[in-house]
């Protein structure tokens, strides 16, 4: 994605499939309303804990992330919530052709029953 379409990226009123949630209901929202939603800030500002390129025992996530972005760069920014629940949000970089590490994508992660 072009840096100019991402700037207006939450003004997007456009509705896509972000992936499969609880109860593997397909994630249809807005940007605006699944980072809303999903990438809440205080997981990055206030993270219980911080991970680069560590794959924790709570969740199976690092598998898939590291066979659809081989060679990447994870950082996961883990917070606990209430009841024993978890949710995390990773940052996935990538080097481009001039060796320089860019963002690619953010995923969000959270326990679910």
């Amino acid at each position: 994605m072009k840096k100019s379409k991402f700037e207006k990226l939450l003004e997007d009123d456009t509705k896509y499939n972000w992936g499969i949630g609880e109860a593997n209901m397909n994630l249809i929202y807005t940007p605006k309303d699944y980072m809303d939603r999903f990438l809440k800030t205080d997981t990055f500002l206030h993270p219980d804990n911080a991970f680069f390129d560590l794959n924790t025992q709570r969740s199976n996530s690092h598998k898939p992330i590291e066979a659809f972005f081989p060679g990447s760069k994870i950082v996961e920014f883990y917070k606990e919530t209430e009841y024993e629940d978890w949710k995390s949000v990773y940052l996935i970089f990538e080097q481009n052709e001039h060796s320089i590490w860019e963002l690619v994508a953010i995923i969000s992660d959270k326990w679910t029953p």
